[in-house]
């Protein structure tokens, strides 16, 4: 897509990009391109704008006309960050009232909006079987197929504790611009490694710090480079937050979320082969 409008010598900037991606929901959610009318409340069985109204906390105003329901919502003068916001919570209202097929069908529509950008957003939609469909930041290229397929490996009962806490972590990420916040970002991380840990353990009393005492890497099937790798990325984490590092960037984050990826990944991936 980017292609094409260069081709056609048209430069979007970031803000042309959200307007297109604003107008693009519109179409989707208020004129009917789903099979029917999100905004009216006997086509949807829901008043998705008191709704909304009510769990974002602003003023339900009564509206016959269903594109002024969809703005007094969604009105183009939000910031791009809050607009996410309450399409995410409009998923999770209808995932909750029973609509979970709505729910999901709403969240493939509007991945495919935010892969049709002329820019990348940062942006996309995870799309899972036992809760809503969420909004979460794209990383970087490289390691966002590895972030999806860990989301649906932990996408069980079992494993619930850890991806709150990396799905947690992922969704500071999307946000976060300071250096604490970042911080929170990285606790998050090194939590859902202490809960991959008790899982595989059985202790609720073990984290990330137990792998690497004498003879327990070789429970999690890690050889000696491997343990390694996952002891650096806990002393980086420590060293973050506890402020012996105070230089780190993002792209360090980043880093830290893909080491994160990978030991979720491969101690669980050998945990599931083990107990099948």
């Amino acid at each position: 897509m980017k292609r094409l409008y260069k081709r056609f010598g048209i430069e979007v900037n970031r803000k042309e990009a959200e307007k297109i991606f604003r107008q693009k929901l519109e179409n989707l959610l208020v004129h009917g391109e789903l099979g029917e009318k999100l905004f009216d409340e006997q086509e949807a069985k829901i008043d998705i704008a008191w709704e909304l109204a009510v769990q974002i906390g602003i003023e339900y105003k009564e509206e016959i006309d269903d594109w002024k329901k969809y703005y007094n919502i969604f009105n183009q003068y939000l910031d791009f960050k809050e607009y996410l916001f309450r399409i995410q919570v409009m998923l999770n209202i209808l995932w909750e009232n029973n609509q979970k097929n709505l729910s999901k069908k709403i969240g493939t529509q509007v991945q495919k909006v935010f892969e049709e950008s002329p820019i990348d957003l940062g942006m996309k939609i995870v799309i899972y079987k036992i809760k809503p469909p969420q909004i979460l930041p794209t990383v970087s290229k490289f390691i966002d197929k590895e972030i999806e397929d860990t989301i649906g490996l932990l996408e069980t009962e079992q494993y619930s504790d850890i991806l709150e806490s990396f799905e947690g972590g992922l969704k500071l990420f999307l946000k976060a611009k300071t250096k604490n916040q970042f911080k929170d970002v990285i606790e998050d991380m090194l939590s859902a490694c202490d809960e991959v840990v008790k899982v595989v353990t059985g202790d609720k009393n073990k984290g990330l710090k137990h792998v690497f005492k004498k003879g327990e890497y070789q429970k999690f099937d890690l050889n000696s480079h491997q343990k390694e790798i996952f002891r650096n990325l806990k002393d980086w984490i420590d060293k973050i937050k506890h402020g012996s590092l105070k230089q780190f960037t993002r792209e360090d984050v980043e880093m830290i979320i893909s080491l994160t990826v990978n030991f979720i990944r491969f101690v669980l991936n050998k945990h599931t082969t083990k107990i099948n």
